[in-house]
């Protein structure tokens, strides 16, 4: 499904706010100005009393000390009524532990958050959110947007690595290269410095590069001479 209007990367965040918002079991304000100068990761729920929802939640919840030790943090967003979403939380004592002290979870009722991104889904859910997630940096620009399938979670282990990634090339003069280890494949955006980093990882590769070439070469040479 296309999503015309959705927020692209290096784009601003619009004014994310509500007086709705769940927080440490009550219901509370929250504006999304109050966290310029930290990463944050928005997650829109693709209706409350799903069950990838209810996984989703738990999942990140789990992952929290990992987002904070990346200065990251976490929202939840929702259609839901406040009332709904803690009817909803409180009918899974799993899903209530999980939140005790987690992230906070917006009510977004009259759909401003979710239509301001772009995530909009279309024929019988239409109005809902797409089951997405957004990582938004310390500026309030969208970095990255992964829409999945309702049936499918969303991996915080991956998002982590996603952050911590953005953040080691935020000032636009390096670029992180393949590899699970950012220290180790973070590499200055240079022709020599990029070399250098293939050359150290796959020195194998480059070889039998070299010796294909130096081979193809030869048959030349005896073809053609």
């Amino acid at each position: 499904m296309a999503y015309k209007g959705i927020l692209q990367p290096q784009r601003s965040v619009p004014d994310v706010k509500s007086d709705f918002t769940i927080m440490n079991g009550k219901k509370g304000e929250l504006d999304l100005n109050d966290w310029k100068g930290s990463y944050v990761v928005i997650i829109f729920l693709t209706g409350s009393w799903h069950p990838v929802s209810e996984k989703t939640l738990i999942s990140f919840a789990k992952a929290k000390k990992e987002f904070d030790s990346v200065q990251c943090k976490l929202l939840a967003v929702s259609l839901d009524t406040s009332v709904a979403l803690f009817d909803w939380i409180d009918s899974s004592k799993e899903l209530s532990e999980a939140l005790k002290d987690a992230f906070p979870i917006m009510s977004d009722r009259r759909n401003n958050v979710v239509s301001a991104f772009g995530i909009e889904q279309r024929g019988c859910r239409r109005g809902y959110p797409a089951n997405s997630v957004f990582i938004i940096d310390k500026e309030m620009k969208v970095r990255n947007c992964s829409i999945l399938d309702p049936s499918v979670q969303h991996s915080p282990d991956h998002l982590v690595q996603m952050v911590r990634k953005y953040q080691a090339v935020q000032h636009g003069d390096q670029l992180v290269m393949s590899g699970t280890d950012v220290k180790d494949c973070v590499v200055k955006n240079t022709a020599e410095e990029i070399r250098k980093y293939y050359e150290n990882t796959y020195p194998a590769s480059i070889d039998v590069a070299g010796e294909l070439r130096s081979r193809v070469h030869n048959i030349k040479r005896f073809l053609f001479h």
